[in-house]
């Protein structure tokens, strides 16, 4: 996902974290764990993920997505001890293809009934949990054709309320959201998986929320001390 990837990486800079551009080759290759405390997939959907680009529209070094290798590879490495932080969209992908007990629950819903182009929600935080560390009890965060979760595994770091969150732009069926889920916290293996179910970082513009994507980079890397 060249644009949601690039400004991830712009970010990234300029508030000085050190990170590395990871190819679908590399996830192929494995042995993830060796280089990684923290993977972050962008914003992107299930199938360019693991199917990628045509060779008919693309040079080879960006064709093939991460195949079922590299499925495989990133299973291994969460549950190793690494860290897996997908951003909006690519939620649907661990989702999925790791078969969480967790739903996104908008996915079959007709737009008609619930659509969301670009406007910012109300949440409530987990103050408690390293994810949502230094937020107020409420924030605002931008939603963008993003996934509701219906969590039934792992702790829910922040939810919509139950009743409307619209606070700017507009939303067509906001009773979809209702205590549904925007962040969560899901252990796999030795490891973890942290959906980031909003663009948290669009654009390079949204200030307010990039501290839940620094705060799982930070968490996800820390190391329990008993």
């Amino acid at each position: 996902a060249s644009i949601d990837e690039g400004w991830t990486r712009w970010v990234l800079e300029q508030f000085e974290f050190a990170y590395q551009s990871v190819f679908d080759s590399d996830i192929r290759a494995g042995n993830l764990d060796e280089k990684f405390d923290v993977i972050l997939v962008p914003d992107l959907g299930v199938r360019t993920i693991v199917q990628g680009n045509s060779p008919d529209f693309v040079p080879p070094e960006y064709c093939g997505g991460v195949g079922e290798q590299g499925v495989r590879h990133l299973k291994s490495f969460v549950e190793r001890g690494g860290t897996l932080i997908t951003l909006n969209s690519s939620s649907d992908f661990v989702i999925k293809r790791f078969n969480l007990d967790i739903k996104n629950s908008v996915t079959e819903i007709d737009r008609k009934d619930f659509f969301i182009p670009g406007s910012i929600l109300k949440v409530r935080n987990k103050t408690d949990h390293p994810i949502a560390y230094g937020f107020e009890a409420e924030t605002p965060i931008f939603f963008r054709r993003s996934p509701v979760f219906e969590v039934n595994a792992g702790t829910a770091v922040i939810n919509y309320p139950d009743s409307n969150p619209l606070l700017s732009g507009w939303l067509n069926g906001e009773e979809y959201l209702f205590n549904k889920s925007a962040i969560v916290d899901v252990p796999y293996g030795k490891g973890k998986i942290i959906m980031i179910g909003f663009p948290a970082q669009y654009r390079g513009q949204s200030h307010g929320t990039f501290r839940y994507l620094f705060n799982a980079i930070y968490y996800g890397a820390a190391k329990l001390v008993n």
